[in-house]
């Protein structure tokens, strides 16, 4: 008489990645296999629609709410558009979000580094960004203050909160500095 072990293991999303040959998890080792894009999804982007938003934004009533100042704009330089908007948070919010980056670390900053096997990518530090981060995750992205932000840039991006990444928190200190770098990470969509 033969006994068959069921285990449950205290960690499955280190089991699955970690041991998949075992756990026959094999595709969840690439980051299709994690994170495979819906192509049936609505986009949250469509063409024009980021020109449409910075139109909106250096426009009435945000224009005088946030104090919108244009940079930079296709139409008046020639440029990308840059614009700056003062007053998106008060003064005791963007304490809240100190603190709250404190709670959840603060690392140094980073660039993406090389392509690692998983697909994921390794991070690369240098002397070119000397500041440190944090991202508002865990008890960060459930704290009422920074819902509040959150749903507020949500509103003036027009982009849901869901279609957006974490909330990272920068802190720069005297001297510190943040020089031009790419970091852009390529994804091929395969129909």
């Amino acid at each position: 008489m033969g006994i068959v072990w069921f285990l449950r293991p205290a960690n499955p999303k280190y089991m699955k990645k970690n041991c998949a040959p075992a756990c026959k998890s094999c595709d969840y080792l690439t980051i299709e296999g994690r994170c495979p894009l819906d192509l049936d999804a609505p986009s949250s982007w469509s063409p024009g629609d980021l020109d449409a938003m910075f139109v909106r934004l250096t426009n009435e009533p945000y224009l005088s709410q946030y104090e919108t100042k244009i940079l930079s704009s296709p139409n008046t330089t020639g440029g990308p558009w840059v614009v700056t908007m003062e007053n998106v948070v008060s003064q005791e919010e963007a304490d809240h979000l100190i603190e709250l980056g404190a709670i959840e670390g603060y690392n140094r900053s980073a660039d993406v580094g090389e392509k690692k096997p998983d697909g994921t990518y390794d991070s690369y530090v240098n002397s070119g960004r000397t500041s440190t981060n944090a991202w508002c995750q865990h008890a960060c992205y459930e704290n009422a203050t920074a819902l509040t932000v959150f749903e507020r840039l949500s509103r003036i991006t027009g982009i849901n909160e869901t279609n957006s990444e974490y909330l990272q928190l920068l802190r720069y200190e005297e001297g510190q500095h943040y020089k031009v770098h790419h970091d852009y990470i390529p994804h091929l969509l395969q129909r």
